[in-house]
């Protein structure tokens, strides 16, 4: 089963999910992933400040935290929340279109699941390319 799912995405503004989904699911089988599922649940700023304190210990803002849930090699079962606000604020200070901002951080989810990090410099950096060549690659 392949299940990529959206909730509140009104909020979230996307538009073209079937495209999305069809990206996604292809990035995925290209690294030999499966996907069980994946729900993309979109938020406030508050809401994902209350999870990132329950779950992560941390008392501050984040735009996406992303939970693992499989238990089996190469398949994929998470949850990815991502704050609305968070998106449009960083859309706003890097100059970029809303849209845009809203799929890299959604791209930013799936690496991690693929097994990227943003945990050192060296490895944040691998990260941004990998979100900047999927973004070219998707809106082309």
């Amino acid at each position: 089963m392949n299940n990529i799912l959206f909730h509140h995405s009104r909020k979230a503004k996307l538009t073209d999910i079937q495209k999305l989904r069809a990206f996604i699911l292809e990035r995925c089988r290209s690294q030999n992933y499966h996907i069980d599922c994946i729900q993309f649940i979109f938020v406030d700023d508050k809401s994902l400040l209350h999870l990132n304190q329950q779950y992560l210990q941390h008392d501050y803002y984040t735009d996406i935290l992303t939970f693992e849930f499989s238990n089996t090699p190469k398949h994929l079962l998470a949850d990815i929340y991502i704050s609305i606000d968070r998106v449009k604020d960083n859309a706003h200070q890097y100059q970029v279109p809303y849209n845009q901002e809203c799929h890299r951080i959604i791209f930013h989810g799936i690496l991690h699941l693929l097994g990227y990090s943003d945990a050192t410099p060296t490895s944040k950096q691998a990260m941004t390319l990998m979100e900047d060549e999927w973004l070219q690659y998707y809106f082309i």
